[in-house]
């Protein structure tokens, strides 16, 4: 999983070194890529890992999907590998109601490579 590893990059501005947590960057990462998730489509937590950049990492979002309070992530579009909707924070029924109007469940795959 990811913890806070921390690197240190140059400024360019004021030629101090600046302090850059891989954690936020990586929850930066996820939370673009769940935005960009279309209507009716789903991804896995790892698909949804690997487009950010760690394929290892399905776990750390799932608990970034668990903490976001942002109702502009569609996190109700990501899924488990097998299939399984997963976790909601507590309302799978939500969950699956979200995207039953979303034409998800009409669809032949059931995890989309978008």
């Amino acid at each position: 999983m990811f913890g806070f590893v921390i690197e240190t990059r140059q400024d360019n501005h004021n030629g101090k070194n600046k302090l850059m947590f891989k954690k936020e960057d990586f929850k930066r990462k996820v939370l673009e890529v769940v935005k960009k998730i279309p209507r009716g489509k789903v991804l896995s937590y790892k698909q949804v890992a690997a487009k950010a950049g760690n394929f290892r990492a399905a776990r750390a979002v799932g608990m970034i999907m668990k903490n976001n309070h942002d109702k502009n992530v569609p996190c109700h579009r990501v899924i488990l590998s097998s299939g399984k909707l997963g976790g909601y924070n507590g309302n799978l029924g939500e969950k699956r109601a979200l995207l039953r109007a979303e034409g998800y469940f009409k669809q032949k795959f059931l995890i989309s490579n978008y």
